[in-house]
């Protein structure tokens, strides 16, 4: 029994690590909105960045360091007065891939959130 324990909490510990990776990176505002960090174009401060479990918040140039496991996403929480940007789809592009690079500028673009939108709303009317 005590053979069991012990390989059943050895096989737990090792399926909880995962290959843990430092992304660094920048939050600047986009001002040509070309998705680019372009010499002119400055980071943000107090921007919260997040890898899904833990957040940070980034320096006075923009700048952020965070953990995260190798393949999380390294997202951006959108602040007041920014918008993220969106491709031609309209899928928002304020995040990326840990696995794909570790330094990850992300940017934001200034102006407000349209509150105003549709919706259509069906339901399935079976009875069951």
């Amino acid at each position: 029994m005590k053979k069991n324990i012990s390989l059943f909490s050895l096989l737990l510990i090792a399926g909880s690590l995962q290959a843990q990776i430092s992304v660094q990176g920048t939050v600047y505002l986009d001002e040509n909105e070309n998705l680019t960090m372009d010499n002119n174009e400055k980071g943000l401060k107090d921007v919260l960045i997040s890898n899904g479990r833990s957040m940070t918040k980034t320096d006075k140039f923009g700048r952020y360091n965070l953990d995260a496991d190798k393949g999380a996403s390294i997202f951006v929480i959108q602040p007041s007065g920014y918008l993220v940007p969106t491709n031609q789809s309209m899928v928002p592009q304020h995040y990326s891939d840990a696995a794909e690079k570790r330094d990850i500028k992300i940017p934001i673009w200034k102006g407000e959130e349209n509150y105003e939108f549709e919706a259509l709303f069906f339901g399935d009317t079976q009875a069951r």
